[in-house]
């Protein structure tokens, strides 16, 4: 039995890759710094696999991801097809639209409008069929969902159920108005049950409540994300002559934009966040021209890299 996961993270180094199965390391502490973790995850796989007659390992490319394969020796124990794979990959579609994002027909958000857990023909009837609304209040329910999201976890444990019920009241509407009728019709449950003093129930379900409103959050931002968006802004850069001048303050926001675009390894962030600045000047200085080398490193997925370079032209600024 092969198990693979593939994904399309940060990667790993040669050097990382060499200690990459050993107890209690984590790798690129300044890069990873936003990342929790024990480094027992995988040492604790590879035991486990190698008990079974197996084996764990990884392959990856720095800046661009990783996959990480389990192998487990297996007997056949029944003749009996488990059943008929081609079907499931039918009614799931997972194949048929990972090979089309493979070959760049379908975009990340044409997928995530097809989401089981948001109807958006639900989520427009609410807006008039109007799709800028309706983008409007997803990107609004995405933000106050991450905020959203901890508020209640941390109402349940306080037992503050009068607030909770609040709170899962609220998730009921906003969902449903997006078209999440099974977060809708989750919290709805969560909601009477708090009415009627069951929060037993509310202690057993809160957290698959939790995780589901999760990844409704997650579905959400695939379908606002468009990979165009953030290349646009570099079509649009004026001449010299004609850039405004910066302000202290605004300087001070692109400075913590920047920052947090780099704890995050947002590279496309950060190069849109260069292209804006190209549009300014500074006491005299060409932002485009500064900030040239910090796009660059982006560009090619040097991210801190960039971190370093901007955050040095900033002082300098100053």
């Amino acid at each position: 039995m092969k198990v693979s996961v593939r994904d399309t993270g940060i990667g790993l180094s040669r050097e990382s890759m060499d200690k990459l199965f050993t107890s209690f390391q984590r790798f690129d502490l300044q890069r990873n710094q936003s990342m929790e973790g024990t480094g027992l995850g995988l040492s604790i796989c590879k035991q486990l696999s190698e008990l079974m007659g197996g084996t764990v390992y990884a392959e990856s490319e720095y800046g661009k991801g990783s996959m990480f394969c389990c192998e487990i020796p297996q007997k056949i124990g029944s003749e009996v097809p488990v059943g008929k794979v081609e079907l499931i990959r039918e009614k799931t579609g997972v194949d048929s639209a990972a090979d089309e994002v493979a070959e760049g027909k379908t975009t990340v958000r044409e997928l995530s409008e097809g989401s089981s857990l948001i109807d958006r023909k639900l989520g427009l009837k609410y807006t008039g069929e109007d799709e800028g609304v309706y983008e409007e209040i997803l990107d609004s329910y995405v933000k106050v969902g991450h905020k959203k999201l901890p508020l209640i976890r941390e109402l349940c444990r306080r037992e503050t159920w009068k607030d909770y019920v609040t709170e899962v009241h609220a998730l009921k509407s906003t969902s449903l108005s997006i078209g999440a009728e099974g977060l809708s019709e989750a919290a709805a449950e969560l909601e009477k049950a708090g009415k009627a003093g069951e929060y037993e129930l509310i202690r057993e379900k809160n957290e698959d409540l939790l995780m589901l409103y999760g990844e409704v959050l997650a579905a959400c931002e695939g379908m606002l994300y468009r990979p165009a968006d953030k290349r646009e802004v570099m079509e649009t850069i004026p001449p010299v002559s004609d850039r405004k001048v910066l302000s202290e303050e605004l300087l001070t926001n692109y400075a913590l934009r920047m920052e947090k675009a780099v704890r995050s390894f947002d590279n496309d962030e950060i190069v849109v966040i260069c292209n804006e600045l190209a549009g300014y000047s500074y006491r005299g200085v060409d932002l485009g021209e500064r900030f040239a080398a910090v796009r660059e490193a982006a560009e090619d997925f040097e991210c801190e890299k960039a971190g370093e370079t901007a955050k040095q032209i900033f002082e300098e600024l100053r």
